[in-house]
């Protein structure tokens, strides 16, 4: 039996909070759930009931940029995680301040969720290939 090269792993990236940039992780435990401490915290619109009641980046645009790290990477499940927006607020994931930003923002009541398995759209693993990345940046200008 030959073996088939499909590609390398040039990067892993692990997203603390739902919609919020990511980290770059030189590697990383795997389970079933995805990447440890991936998508470990969301905010959600309380007023939603449907099957997507996620606060993301549709709905606030700017928290894309915003950035979640660990305090102990290495420990996400028991880690406190700490958010910076980069105009001003820096704090931990459940500060009130945060939260009514969001609220504020979303145009209706948020609340934080922290979720063991992680708040994933579909699949736990996403892989983007390094040519749709160069496509996007090219678009993009980034």
């Amino acid at each position: 039996m030959s073996i088939v090269e499909l590609g390398t792993i040039a990067a892993i990236n692990r997203y603390p909070v739902k919609s919020m940039a990511g980290e770059r992780l030189e590697s990383a435990s795997l389970r079933w759930t995805g990447v440890d401490g991936d998508r470990q915290y969301a905010f959600v619109r309380t007023g939603e009931t449907g099957r997507f009641p996620w606060l993301t980046g549709r709905d606030v645009p700017e928290m894309v940029t915003w950035r979640a790290r660990y305090a102990d990477p290495a420990d996400p499940r028991r880690s406190p995680l700490h958010v910076d927006t980069g105009d001003g607020f820096s704090g931990p994931i459940g500060d009130r301040a945060l939260l009514e930003r969001l609220t504020s923002a979303a145009g209706e009541e948020v609340r934080l969720l922290q979720i063991g398995r992680g708040a994933h759209d579909s699949m736990p693993v996403s892989e983007i290939a390094t040519a749709t990345a160069e496509l996007l940046a090219k678009r993009t200008g980034t």
